[in-house]
């Protein structure tokens, strides 16, 4: 019988440790290792079994039956005892412990609540055992570890109905890090690589072709230079979040990298925690999106230079055409008309051609941006002039130099200017003066007009409060001063480039 009962007491330590390892989640750790330490008990029991042909295992044994009320047996164990089974199942047990004192202190309360009431119904047997073996003994020659395994088996069945052991099983980190599908790098304080998780290896060691044991002790920036200016920055930074590119399998993928810097207890620090997301599908659908407002910009822009094309330009050539068929009427009848006609048909072709050259120039925005802002409100005042039979009085800054936005308002704000003057002012008289005052733009627009009262502006006047709006966007400052029956001034002042 006592043969029998060492069967459970070789696998039990085994068993613990079993329970430890997939708890803690070492579940694949365990089963790699499992083939080798139950060779061990397998071994011992062997021995125990066949103790009568060696010896090893014990010699005689005898009972007292006068040291105490009750018989106490004595075994004479041998080496295999001492130097083989003890040591064995003491440093299994040691490891199990180790395991389960690690997760005490990287769990949460409920689970450290948990894992003590398991702790110590282990350690409670095993230290009366150990205690027992060294000669510390209340009864001599009495092992008294079986006395305790109620006690033990009462803190074990606490700890899984009462905590819901199987339930509160805690997810490992190892279990997370392996199978998560974002790269996790860990570096230390000179950005080599102490740690990563599978998928970051994966991406990693076809950046140098890199050998999978060479990645772990290598510079992050020299398999990712790009990363290196993203790095440098966590100095005054706690925390970083940034868009980056790494090449898989001859792809570029798009990561957004979330970079944490690693602190010891008194703030040093200890290294870095890169965190790569792929966001590659995520770009793609706002690319694909981008395209399709790009597509819809150009087929939006193209309606509206066709509807200006048709509103002015066609009209205007209309016009022109209705007074050259006139001139052969003109020559028989009225002589006197023709100077007159052949001016007004050379007015209504300059404006015509002058608004060509506008929609030309709006198809391209980069020669919008790039032709002299002089040259481009001379365009739109022979426009004006085509169109209203009205020469405007344009003294013109040659060489102004602004930034992009602000010549694009400039432009704009004119644009709009003598749009409102054809539409609204009635006005028989049109100045426009374009001076560069040191580092300024100034640009003034006068008429003779019917005017308006600038209090109170309609709120349909949107072509106003748009040239407010562009002004304030590119830092101009715009002036409107308007007197009813008495015309207009607009001042338009920006700083050159």
């Amino acid at each position: 019988m006592a043969d029998l009962s060492f069967l459970g007491i070789t696998f039990f330590s085994i068993a613990w440790l079993a329970v430890m390892m997939i708890y803690t989640g070492r579940e694949k750790l365990f089963y790699r290792i499992r083939p080798y330490i139950i060779i061990v008990p397998i071994f011992v029991n062997v021995m125990i079994w066949t103790n009568p042909i060696h010896n090893l295992w014990r010699g005689e044994s005898y009972r007292d039956l006068t040291t105490t009320w009750f018989p106490i047996s004595f075994y004479d164990y041998g080496p295999l005892f001492y130097f083989v089974h003890i040591p064995f199942a003491l440093s299994i047990s040691f490891v199990a412990i180790y395991f389960l004192t690690v997760s005490l202190f990287f769990r949460q309360s409920t689970y450290r609540a948990q894992l003590s009431t398991l702790l110590i119904a282990f350690l409670l047997p095993l230290i009366i055992a150990i205690l027992h073996l060294i000669g510390i003994q209340p009864i001599a020659h009495f092992n008294a570890s079986p006395l305790v395994f109620p006690i033990s088996a009462a803190l074990t069945a606490w700890a899984v109905l009462g905590f819901g052991f199987l339930e509160l099983t805690p997810i490992a980190r190892d279990l997370v890090v392996e199978n998560m599908l974002d790269l996790m790098v860990v570096l230390d304080k000179n950005n080599r690589i102490v740690d990563l998780n599978p998928a970051a290896r994966n991406y990693l060691i076809q950046q140098e072709t890199l050998e999978s044991n060479a990645i772990i002790g290598a510079d992050i920036n020299a398999l990712l230079p790009a990363l290196n200016m993203h790095t440098e920055q966590i100095a005054e930074n706690y925390h970083l979040q940034e868009d980056f590119q790494i090449k898989h399998n001859g792809k570029a993928h798009m990561f957004d990298v979330f970079i944490s810097t690693i602190t010891r207890n008194g703030g040093q620090n200890a290294g870095q925690l890169l965190i790569f997301h792929d966001i590659t599908a995520r770009k793609q659908a706002e690319q694909a999106v981008y395209d399709q407002i790009q597509e819809l910009a150009i087929v939006n822009e193209r309606q509206r230079v066709a509807r200006e094309l048709h509103d002015s330009v066609n009209q205007t050539l209309f016009a022109a055409g209705t007074l050259a068929d006139l001139l052969p009427r003109a020559i028989e009848k009225k002589p006197e008309k023709i100077p007159e006609y052949a001016t007004h048909i050379q007015q209504l072709i300059h404006g015509a051609t002058a608004e060509m050259r506008l929609v030309l120039l709006e198809l391209y925005p980069d020669a919008l941006i790039n032709t002299d802002l002089g040259v481009i409100i001379k365009h739109l005042c022979e426009a004006f002039t085509g169109v209203t039979g009205i020469e405007i009085d344009y003294t013109p800054a040659m060489q102004i130099n602004l930034e992009k936005d602000a010549q694009l308002a400039f432009y704009r704000i004119t644009q709009e200017a003598l749009h409102n003057i054809n539409k609204h002012a009635q006005a028989t008289e049109v100045s426009i003066k374009l001076n560069k005052i040191e580092n300024t733009v100034e640009l003034l627009i006068q008429d003779n007009g019917a005017g308006f009262d600038a209090e109170n502006v309609s709120s349909e006047r949107f072509g106003l409060k748009n040239m407010i709006d562009r002004a304030k966007s590119v830092g101009a400052a715009l002036n409107i001063n308007s007197v009813q029956s008495k015309g207009t001034t607009i001042k338009l002042i920006g700083e050159a480039s």
